[in-house]
């Protein structure tokens, strides 16, 4: 009998570590998401893809960064921003276009 307590209780602490050690991983990875947010109603600064410069058309996507909204032509480009926003942004003028020495 106290084998089949002492093997519960392993398994149940087995769980609850388990259980704990996902919810800090779900945590750590809603952190690192937050950084860029998918943007709904905010007018981008952009005016072509900011990764790959792609005139921006009814597929276009946005990103919010640092309180900015940047203007993406499809999906995978979320990806790469995502991965170094700051390398995009800084092919973006103050026109909205890129940069020519980014060109």
């Amino acid at each position: 009998m106290k084998k089949v307590l002492v093997v519960f209780v392993a398994l149940v602490f087995a769980v609850s570590l388990s259980n704990s050690s996902f919810a800090q991983d779900k945590k750590m990875a809603e952190k690192k998401v937050a950084q860029t947010k998918i943007a709904v109603d905010k007018k981008p600064v952009n005016k072509v893809c900011a990764v790959s410069n792609e005139e921006l058309d009814k597929n276009a996507v946005t990103v919010t960064y640092k309180d900015k909204t940047y203007a993406l032509c499809c999906k995978k480009c979320i990806e790469k921003f995502n991965k170094n926003p700051e390398k995009y942004i800084k092919n973006i003028g103050p026109d909205g276009k890129w940069k020519k020495s980014a060109e």
